[in-house]
């Protein structure tokens, strides 16, 4: 018999009634929980992570999971059999399912076989060793408040590829200029939606290009127009036409300054023109550079 799935004590699973679906549902959730790119919130001095029911059956299409209710019944299996805590929270902005990790029932599930036998197939538990196993895929941010996660009793997230391995192309990069501006315009990891943050980048990216989009990203975020009310990257979508024009406006300006003042090669007094000729010296071709001249 293999002895963990997903990391996870199979022993402990079946203890607990638990299946081969919710061995995947609990990494998945662990590896997002533990990572920088999941909204927490603190409740009663323990740290909550909130769940977007959507967001995981997007992330998760091989669980066969496509009804927010089935997937909410499997967590209450979780926090019944107490290896998670659920807290509610509600706002004007909506109701939020929010989840702890309970470290000491984390602890048992992860737990390695005393004295294993010669039938067991082991597999390292993430928290045993800084390499996690592999097949864990790092997790997009659905939203995200927390750039300073608690991982007490947490497993360890899998490493990002190395830059030698990891392809870029312009949308990664202006993604990631995105998570830059706004974590030191915030102090936080930026929300970010894989259906329509992305599809809003790659619009601009066709409309704009590369250049011109991250121009105008930092713009935006070095002087915000006073009617924006977040950084969330719709929100930037809609006033970038406003950091476009503005950037349109600062480059004509600074094309006039260069344009009106000119220094004479000849006089070598500074003169205000569009002219070829000095209005100082009158020199023809004055602002050209002049060849030495001998005696």
């Amino acid at each position: 018999m293999r002895f963990t799935i997903e990391g996870l004590n199979q022993e402990q699973l079946v203890a607990w009634k638990l299946d081969a679906t919710d061995a995947v549902l609990i990494r998945w959730f662990a590896d997002f929980y533990h990572g920088a790119t999941m909204t927490k919130i603190e409740h009663e001095g323990k740290e909550y992570g909130w769940l977007h029911y959507q967001h995981a059956i997007d992330e998760l299409p091989c669980v066969g999971i496509a009804n927010k209710k089935v997937l909410s019944r499997r967590f209450a299996k979780y926090t019944a059999c107490g290896l998670m805590a659920l807290h509610i929270k509600k706002s004007n902005k909506g109701t939020f399912s929010c989840y702890h990790i309970v470290p000491e029932k984390w602890d048992t599930l992860t737990s390695k076989a005393e004295g294993d036998s010669a039938g067991y197939s082991k597999v390292p538990c993430a928290e045993d060793s800084k390499v996690p196993s592999a097949g864990y895929s790092k997790v997009q941010p659905k939203d995200s408040l927390s750039n300073d996660p608690k991982s007490a009793g947490v497993p360890a997230r899998q490493a990002s590829p190395s830059p030698a391995k990891r392809k870029e192309t312009p949308q990664s990069r202006s993604i990631s200029l995105f998570f830059e501006l706004y974590r030191k315009r915030t102090g936080k990891e930026a929300p970010w939606t894989r259906g329509k943050d992305h599809a809003l980048l790659s619009a601009d990216l066709r409309r704009l290009g590369e250049e011109r989009l991250a121009a105008a990203l930092r713009s935006l975020f070095e002087a915000p127009p006073a009617r924006m009310s977040s950084f969330r990257y719709a929100t930037v979508h809609v006033f970038l036409p406003d950091a476009e024009k503005r950037l349109v406006d600062t480059e004509l300006a600074y094309s006039k300054r260069l344009r009106l003042l000119k220094t004479c090669k000849a006089c070598g007094k500074a003169s205000e023109t569009t002219g070829i000729d000095c209005p100082k010296c009158g020199e023809p071709d004055a602002y050209q550079v002049r060849e030495a001249r001998h005696a």
